[in-house]
């Protein structure tokens, strides 16, 4: 049932070109990685410019459980 609802959703979502272009790591093919280099051209050609570059990035965890530095597991 989950994989029907999100399957709909997706369809829905793409359908109606509710995401960005610039949405990375949710789609195959859109890797993090990709968005990395992709920034670091851009922000080579700003600076080539003479430009400035302010950034902010953020990390959101995927898991639940997080492994703490004394090997106990707990629930984030």
């Amino acid at each position: 049932m989950e994989k029907e609802v999100r399957d709909y959703l997706l369809d829905h979502f793409l359908g109606n070109n509710l995401f960005s272009n610039c949405q990375y790591g949710f789609f195959k093919g859109q890797s993090t990685v990709l968005q990395l280099l992709h920034m670091m051209d851009e922000w080579t050609e700003c600076l080539k410019r003479g430009g400035q570059i302010n950034a902010i990035y953020t990390d959101f965890e995927k898991k639940h459980l997080i492994r703490s530095h004394n090997n106990n597991y707990y629930k984030h």
